[in-house]
Order: C-alpha cells, then structure tokens, then sequence
C-alpha cells in the first residue's frame, strides 16, 4: 500500500466514524471515486465535482493558475499541477513529490498546489495528453 493509499485509507475510515450513524453510505464507492488537493503545507483536502467531471474551472480554481496535466500516476490517477509556479516563485510541494515522483525528479519539480483527480472525474480531453 503506498503512502497516498495509506493517508487516505486513515482520512475515510475516520470520515465512516463520523458519518456512519447519519447516513448509508457505500464505502468502496465513497473511497474509490475520491480526487484531492495537495497543498505545499502538506494538506491533503478531499474534492469533488460540481458534476460528474470536474470543469476546466474546478481545476484551475485547484492548482490557482491555468492547469498542466503532469503526469499520470502508477495508481491511475492524474496529476494536476499550475504550470505558471515555478515562474510565479511558489513553493515545491514536497508530499505530493515524495507521493508521485518514481523515481524522485529533481529537487522542486512539483511546486505549488498539486490536484490528484480520479480517472473517473476527469473528461476525455485531458486523458489523450
């Protein structure tokens, strides 16, 4: 299990607690359709869309700037990160490299905030690239 999986696995098995008495809810549905933020303070913050895919808005709303498809992940998932930061002088994101990055890049090649989107919330556009 990588340490994304594990991260999140703590962060929904604590959302259950919460909200197990208040609502049915399908677990394996819940945890493997989740898209999240990675802030450079290392927070993760879970999103989701307004619709079924999130909007070329949500995503650049996300990485604050006009978004660039990084990579995609060992896991599936899409890397999103704002492809003005380096410019802009923001700073490396350090999770969300030591996460991704296999082998490690070079120092600072993730800055700024990284959006992690599930392959199911993500339109066909950014799939080919």
């Amino acid at each position: 299990m990588s340490m994304l999986s594990t991260i999140l696995v703590d962060y929904v098995e604590g959302s259950w607690a919460l909200s197990e008495g208040a609502m049915n809810l399908d677990h394996a549905d819940e945890f493997i359709n989740l898209s999240f933020i990675i802030k450079t303070s290392g927070e993760i913050v879970p999103a989701m869309p307004d619709d079924e895919e999130f909007s070329p808005q949500q995503i650049r709303d996300y990485v604050a700037g006009p978004p660039e498809l990084f990579c995609e992940t060992h896991d599936g998932f899409f890397l999103f990160h704002n492809k003005e930061a380096r410019e802009r002088g923001l700073p490396p994101n350090e999770l969300a490299a030591a996460m991704y990055l296999k082998p490690p890049r070079t120092e600072g090649s993730l800055v700024g905030k990284v959006f992690v989107a599930h392959p199911a919330h993500i339109a066909a556009y950014w799939k080919g690239r």
